[in-house]
Parts: structure tokens; sequence; C-alpha cells
């Protein structure tokens, strides 16, 4: 493993304790470690393969893209409320490792937020508005690839269940670990606590966005049920 993430990012890298998890009948195990670089032991990921594969996979680059992300937008993000809990997944349309690193291409760079907001049931809808307006305004001028922002206003009596969830969400666990702590029934019960859905995906509009269209969207989205 720690050949394989030097020889793919040209750095040093530590490897945590290496699990298997069983894939079931006929499907082998899986081998997963935990591993971060050397030179930052918080950027942890996860490194794996099957058992009937020699190739290995990791999220490393993942990592390092949702980083990169997050340095963007969190100051507009921490605005949607004091107690905003997100976390953001990546695609992109590129290739970080292999020659010493490559720097993130923001327009090749495809964002996904998913983001969590305690309120008390009966809340105004909109109070939210503008902010999530001004997020969105933010990635647009930014000119990343296609995007996504999915809002989750959950019910504030069970706020305790939101960080567990963000945390358990954010792909550093092995398989085994995530069994352990119960992943399924933490996301049952988080979803059984969201009281509003707002999702806007980029990819759903075959034309420039606007603020006036995003506001239009918003207020169909919001109609009371």
């Amino acid at each position: 493993m720690k050949d394989y993430l030097k020889e793919k990012y040209k750095e040093e890298f530590e490897i945590g304790e290496i699990q298997t998890f069983n894939l079931g009948f006929a499907a082998g195990e899986l081998i997963q470690a935990r591993a971060n670089p050397i030179s930052n032991n918080e950027m942890v990921f996860i490194v794996s393969r099957d058992s009937n594969n020699t190739n290995y996979e990791d999220s490393y680059s993942k990592l390092l893209e949702e980083k990169f992300v997050r340095n963007l937008f969190s100051e507009n993000l921490s605005e949607l409320s004091v107690n905003t809990k997100y976390y953001i997944t990546t695609a992109y349309n590129g290739d970080l490792g292999g020659d010493g690193g490559k720097e993130i291409e923001i327009n090749k760079l495809n964002p996904s937020f998913v983001i969590s907001i305690p309120v008390e049931r009966g809340y105004d809808k909109s109070d939210y508005t503008k902010k999530i307006l001004n997020l969105i305004y933010s990635i647009e001028k930014e000119e990343v690839g296609y995007y996504r922002v999915r809002i989750e206003f959950v019910d504030n009596k069970n706020a305790g269940i939101i960080e567990e969830y963000i945390n358990l969400s954010q792909k550093k666990l092995t398989q085994n670990e995530l069994k352990e702590r119960n992943f399924s029934e933490v996301k049952r019960q988080y979803e059984r606590s969201i009281i509003d859905r707002f999702t806007y995906d980029s990819k759903d509009v075959d034309f420039k966005n606007s603020l006036h269209f995003i506001r239009s969207l918003l207020d169909k989205t919001y109609k009371e049920r």
C-alpha cells in the first residue's frame, strides 16, 4: 500500500491497521486500511483493494479536491446558520496523481454539497432563501463544472444525530469501522429527523443559471406541502 501511494502521489504515507471485510458468497474480501500523508496526519483517507484484484484504489485525491472546495466556499456555507454541518463529495474530470501532483483545475471539478441545518419545527423557510441564493451564486461565480447542493433542515430536538451522521458519511472509515459504529442505524435516525429538504442540481437546467431563475426554483421548491 505504501509503495502504491508513494508512486502515485510522490510523497510518503503512514498506513494504519489493515482490515478485511467479507463481501459475501464467492465475492471474496475487501482489504482496507486508513492512511494519511506523513506531512499531515489529519488528512485521513481509505486505501483498498478487492482480494480478487491486484490493483489498489484510494480516496486521497478526493480528499484534496474536497479540501479545495471547502476552502473556496466555507464562508458561504457557515453563513447559512451558526449550526450548519456539511460534507462535500467530488467528481473530477482529470487526474491529480502520477506526476508529482497536478493543480486542481476548477472547471473540471464537480462538487456536491450535503448540508444539514438544525431548526425548530414551524421555522420560516424565507429566512434561508437569500442565504441559499448567495451560496449558489458564489458557486456559479467560480465557474466549477456541474454541481449539486442538498440542504436538509433537521429537527433541532435531534440535532445530536447530525454531527454523527456527517462524520460517518465522509468516508474516512473502513467498512468494518462503519459496521461497528452502526452507520445504517445512524442514517435511519437522521433521515427520520429531516423536516424539509431543498436540492438544486445544475445538471437539471440546460441554460446559464441566473439569480431570477434560481429564486423562482426556490419559490417552487419551498411551496408548502
